[in-house]
């Protein structure tokens, strides 16, 4: 390790597993672990307040920020009771709602952990916390903004899920959100010195956005030792992964289960089951267990036991950002893979080659029904998607780029 000096900001615990969000920040934390003392604030807007100890481990000091409500503007706005103008009142707001818990006191309590240490970098994980390293722009660190996903880009797509299924006071609001989350990028991106974003189309939507450049950085393919082809069954088993609380995620689970799965049991696989297994499933999501070969679980400590059994995996996305962590993981373990191209945009993986690619109902069973009656096929794509990731999302390398760009030299 290196004299280099880091403020690492995150609004979740790094880890190397769990959610998408927590494994990109361990990607960057263990990057700049190699070459930097690291003092690791956790601002726990999206996720549990505590540190994992493996990314503790990574860092000189360690802590949650801790959040004490929301400002009070956005508090006034959230009281209004008639829908018309709580949205108008929004409107007016002017700032993702995610952004009203970095209140002043939380600012304040960011300021003593960070005392007058000089740092040299300071990183900050998703465009939403950017405006946390305002009090390092003038101070001559080096800042590091990993942007992650277009949030705005992202926003509008679940609003056109919300006004697909008839929420239309919800659709407004989160079409709000994705204009603020807009003004929020252009505002805050020019500040920093070197953006990130996990793949290619993330990185051209923020430029044609900000005029900025950001780099895109892919998420690394999991080290996993790949699994045994799964056995041939008569009830075969299909399995999607996801946060189940994330409105994409959430949509998925339900157009997987109701539209997708009845036509495969009703075209030629009649006992075909759906494994839903994510972290805080809705009630939405829960409700699905009751339709006819579906199974909700929550979270699982070790999703090896079901990838073992699973014939095939579904990544059927219809919104969302970033690059699908859960398929890098699924093709890690050489599972075959089903997905929308939203679900696998940014991972350079190809349609009849890596994976077989669909986005209506009707293609998307009949991909699934592909892959369940022709094992040798399913198997000679979950070989080429494991070869193709390996190559292009490994690591050490995606490690070194990330030390190269913002630099801490290329390293090991």
């Amino acid at each position: 390790m290196s004299g280099h000096r880091l403020l690492f900001i995150a609004p979740i615990s790094p880890a190397p597993d769990g959610n998408g969000l927590a494994m990109r920040a361990h990607l960057f934390l263990s990057a700049y672990a190699e070459a930097a003392a690291i003092d690791l604030a956790v601002v726990p807007v999206a996720g549990a307040a505590e540190i994992d100890p493996r990314a503790a481990r990574l860092c000189r000091r360690a802590a949650v920020i801790g959040l004490d409500g929301v400002d009070s503007h956005f508090a006034l706005v959230r009281a209004v009771a008639d829908e018309a103008s709580r949205l108008a009142a929004f409107a007016r707001y002017g700032a993702p709602s995610i952004t009203a818990p970095l209140t002043t006191g939380l600012r304040a309590r960011l300021a003593a952990f960070a005392g007058d240490e000089p740092y040299d970098l300071v990183h900050v994980s998703r465009t939403y916390l950017g405006r946390l390293a305002d009090p390092w722009v003038q101070s001559g660190a080096r800042l590091i903004l990993d942007c992650d996903e277009a949030d705005g880009d992202v926003m509008r797509a679940i609003a056109r899920l919300k006004r697909r299924s008839g929420a239309s006071a919800d659709a407004v609001w989160i079409s709000l959100e994705a204009g603020h989350h807009d003004r929020l990028a252009q505002q805050v991106l020019p500040q920093f010195d070197r953006r990130f974003a996990a793949s290619d189309g993330e990185a051209r939507t923020l430029l044609r956005l900000t005029g900025v450049a950001v780099t895109a950085v892919a998420n690394p393919t999991p080290r996993l030792m790949p699994l045994p082809v799964a056995p041939r069954r008569p009830d075969p088993l299909i399995i999607l992964v996801g946060t189940m609380n994330y409105a994409p995620n959430v949509d998925a689970a339900v157009w997987f289960a109701r539209t997708v799965l009845p036509r495969i049991r009703r075209y030629g696989v009649p006992r075909a089951r759906l494994l839903i297994v994510g972290r805080r499933p809705t009630a939405t999501v829960l409700r699905l267990g009751s339709q006819p070969g579906v199974t909700v679980i929550g979270s699982a400590p070790d999703l090896r036991p079901h990838y073992r059994q699973a014939a095939l995996v579904v990544a059927p996305l219809r919104a969302g950002g970033g690059t699908r962590i859960k398929l890098l993981e699924a093709a890690a373990l050489r599972r075959p893979i089903v997905s929308t191209t939203i679900g696998a945009e940014g991972l350079g993986l190809r349609h009849g080659r890596d994976l077989l690619l669909a986005d209506d109902a009707e293609g998307f069973a009949g991909a699934c029904l592909s892959l369940l009656r022709r094992p040798h096929l399913a198997h000679r794509l979950a070989r080429n998607a494991a070869a193709h990731l390996r190559a292009r999302h490994e690591a050490r390398t995606i490690g070194r780029t990330i030390r190269a760009c913002v630099g801490l030299g290329g390293g090991r």
